[in-house]
């Protein structure tokens, strides 16, 4: 797998929204390489919002990653729901 399985060309889209579905899943994790997050399971869900000048992208992530504990350094899975919203604006 890639990691370009996971990329959207937004400068190639036209105005409208757009929906986007992932699983992810260790491979993941392993191809970005990060050292907080090893393993999990998510699915992901993003609705982009493309206008002239501006883009709304939605993420809504549920599922599990593991994690390690600061005190003990033992891993543990810790439980995700996240729901966010990011607004990019072109400036002059």
């Amino acid at each position: 797998m890639s990691i370009k399985k996971f990329e959207v060309d937004i400068y190639q889209l036209k105005n409208g929204t757009y929906s986007y579905d992932f699983e992810i899943d260790d491979t993941f994790f392993q191809l970005l390489g990060t050292s907080l997050v090893s393993k999990g399971n998510l699915k992901t869900h993003v609705t982009l919002d493309k206008d002239n000048d501006f883009y709304k992208i939605k993420f809504l992530i549920k599922g599990n990653v593991n994690l390690v504990c600061d005190r003990s350094l033992e891993e543990y899975e810790q439980y995700l729901n996240i729901d966010k919203t990011l607004i990019v604006r072109y400036g002059d």
